[in-house]
């Protein structure tokens, strides 16, 4: 009777599915999205913070953030107590960091009576999933955190930037030495120069590589494995000293350094259980670029697939039939240079703020968007001359490149192939078993307010 009932379900999606389509059909190429910025994994006076709720919102209007999501530690009291709504004009979303034995585990989308009642790392994912929510690895590839056991199944994805981690990688190149005196006199002059412009300091973070992350996320998206990627500000606004607690970074410092858009397919209410909906979506979904805002905000940012007719932008799906065109616009710099790569390989560039180029083979497209330093193109683009890889001028000249921007990937599918590999995301996620006969546009299904997970 279970399976029948459940056959009758997905048979009951499908058809739902299959109606969604045509009552909504795929959107015109330039089809709207609505981009919020926004800053996750949070900690505040509810773990190892420093600031109250009132305090963390606060600031967060004051940086023009639309949504944040706190992680205090093996916590969701703060959903209990009333703190998970709008403050203002800011959505305040409110998730848990729980310690495994494999390393910490962004727990998102639960309900404040949850309780994971074990550290085995697969048994809380498990069990975050089971309770309706979701999950990513923090700061997964961190020399001073690291997560241990890359066997787990059925997470949502993981952190590739981290600020904290940013910021230890600075203090380690200060004090890697083995002569103390030359240690200290170099910490002291970071200490100095954070407190003569702290605003230079924290971009300088920026420029520390995440080549590990992003080499980590590129290997478990070419396996198949559909996995998000966020950047987490981790901010304590605390760091504790001979028994005063000093707020460094500021959590207007940290938000001002690393911000998560999410993208939505319809603009936020002001109805806080609404709007969560919304931002959750687009986080299970994939539809996520992470930015350093300090070289520039990047709201009209757009990634987006198109053929015949049909569109997707990160975290979606297209199956390719003859070509797919794909679109970059980075019109929020003076001096833009995009990196388009397919499975972690660059294939495609610009130093401009559009690129577009026809993709006719499948797999997994993302992009890095860099900010040129100087006046001066950085391609050579004299006439039989080959143009550079961006991968070789991060080599050469790495000095005068900025990282700006990275987004999520498209999903680009050959025609029969799986969506996933044999390591499904978990349930909730937007994706695609198997390809559809009827080929549906997914974005309208998201819109529909299904997720693809549901198609044959």
């Amino acid at each position: 009777m279970a399976q029948l009932c459940g056959s009758r379900s997905q048979g009951a999606l499908r058809v739902i599915a299959v109606v969604a389509c045509v009552l909504f059909g795929p959107p015109a190429a330039g089809a709207p999205y609505y981009n919020y910025p926004g800053a996750i994994h949070i900690h505040t006076v509810y773990s190892d913070g420093s600031g109250t709720f009132q305090e963390v919102a606060e600031t967060a209007k004051a940086t023009q953030l639309a949504y944040i999501i706190t992680t205090d530690h093996n916590t969701l009291e703060p959903i209990r107590d009333g703190h998970q709504r709008y403050w203002g004009r800011v959505l305040v979303l409110v998730g848990t960091e729980i310690s495994t034995d494999a390393g910490h585990y962004l727990a998102l989308d639960l309900p404040g009576s949850f309780e994971w009642g074990t550290r085995d790392a697969q048994q809380v994912i498990d069990r975050v999933n089971a309770a309706g929510g979701f999950g990513v690895l923090a700061h997964p590839v961190s020399e001073r955190w690291p997560w241990t056991d890359w066997s787990v199944t059925s997470i949502a994805g993981l952190e590739i930037i981290n600020l904290a981690s940013l910021m230890d990688a600075d203090l380690r190149a200060v004090t890697q030495m083995n002569l103390p005196g030359r240690s200290l006199r170099r910490l002291a002059g970071l200490a100095q120069r954070y407190l003569t412009n702290p605003d230079a300091v924290m971009a300088s973070f920026a420029n520390n590589t995440v080549d590990r992350e992003r080499t980590q996320w590129d290997a478990l998206l070419r396996e198949g494995r559909q996995y998000i990627g966020t950047a987490g500000v981790d901010a304590h606004a605390r760091i504790p000293v001979a028994g005063t607690v000093y707020r460094v970074p500021t959590y207007r410092e940290a938000f001002e350094t690393v911000q998560t858009y999410a993208v939505a397919l319809e603009p936020l209410r002001g109805d806080a259980e609404s709007d969560r909906r919304e931002i959750y979506r687009a986080y299970r979904n994939g539809r996520l670029y992470m930015v350093y805002p300090r070289v520039a905000p990047a709201p009209e940012f757009r990634f987006v697939a198109e053929e015949a007719g049909r569109v997707a932008t990160m975290g979606q799906p297209i199956t390719l039939a003859e070509r797919v065109r794909l679109t970059v616009e980075a019109p929020d710099h003076s001096h833009p240079i995009i990196r388009l790569l397919r499975n972690g390989t660059e294939v495609a560039s610009a130093e401009e703020a559009r690129l577009e180029w026809d993709a006719t083979q499948p797999g997994v497209y993302r992009v890095e968007v860099y900010a040129g330093v100087g006046a001066g193109r950085l391609f050579d683009i004299r006439r039989g001359l080959r143009l550079p890889r961006v991968e070789e001028l991060l080599r050469s000249r790495r000095q005068e490149l900025q990282p700006w921007i990275m987004s999520n990937p498209i999903y680009v599918r050959g025609t029969g192939t799986s969506a996933q590999g044999e390591d499904p995301v978990f349930p909730a996620i937007g994706t695609v078993r198997r390809a559809s006969r009827i080929d549906p546009h997914y974005a309208a299904l998201e819109a529909a307010g299904i997720c693809c997970c549901m198609l044959p």
